[in-house]
């Protein structure tokens, strides 16, 4: 590190903030596949409205993508809707 810093003037802030940036990245990324996992996919039953307000049987339109604004950037993940 020393020879680092003799040799040429290293941008500490810049290194930080460039570091900081791919961390964010990846955590928005694991927290993505982690919300993908939750509230999708077929159950064993068909739902239905436990108050009997739908006439039929709650049923699946397919995937849709989602975005998600947290402290990490914007999470994109697929649920179903």
């Amino acid at each position: 590190m020393e020879r680092v810093s003799r040799e040429s003037s290293l941008d500490i802030e810049a290194l930080e903030f460039f570091v900081r940036g791919r961390v964010h990245e990846a955590g928005a990324r694991a927290l993505g596949k982690v919300l993908e996992g939750v509230g999708r996919g077929h159950g064993r039953e068909p739902l239905v409205c436990a108050q009997n307000h739908l006439p039929a049987r709650m049923q699946s339109l397919g995937l849709h993508e989602k975005r998600l604004r947290t402290i990490l950037g914007v999470v994109a993940y697929r649920r179903s809707a």
